[in-house]
């Protein structure tokens, strides 16, 4: 405007800060986008140390024995009662994971997000169901079926 005259304004003009630019949002998009791609990719090439599993799950068995401890000096058995049932306790759950029913979990029944060995294990485990759901073969090269030569 040359003038305000007229136009029932103040003449004041501002930019239009609502208008979203393709560019801005495609951009914005294929970055989130490729983020999310090298955080899944970085899941599925973490090694997974068996050692610190194990270590991990042990060590969690303890825990568990040292509160049905205490749990049982408040009742007032004596020691050796006590002593029994911890290794009966103990030989149990020991049992149970050597045949791998033993997963740990958060107390609202999910894996804790800083356990990445535990997260890499059932990650593993997720893309062995899925291969076998979908009979996948183990020799499978991903991008084979878009190669003009192999076909």
């Amino acid at each position: 405007l040359t003038t305000a005259r007229g136009s029932g304004t103040n003449g004041f003009v501002t930019q239009n800060l609502s208008l979203l630019r393709l560019s801005h949002t495609s951009n914005y998009a294929r970055q989130k986008e490729q983020e999310q791609k090298e955080q899944q990719k970085s899941l599925l090439d973490r090694t997974i140390s068996q050692d610190l599993l194990d270590h991990d799950r042990k060590r969690n068995i303890e825990i568990s024995l040292l509160v049905l401890r205490d749990k049982l000096q408040e009742e007032g058995l004596d020691e050796e009662a006590i002593e029994e049932r911890i290794s009966d306790s103990r030989n149990d759950l020991l049992k149970k994971l050597e045949n791998g029913k033993i997963v740990q979990v958060d107390k609202k029944g999910r894996l804790s997000e800083h356990d990445v060995h535990h997260l890499a294990e059932a990650k593993r485990l997720e893309n062995e169901r899925f291969k076998n759901a979908f009979k996948i073969r183990s020799d499978h090269v991903e991008g084979a079926a878009f190669d003009q030569d192999l076909q």
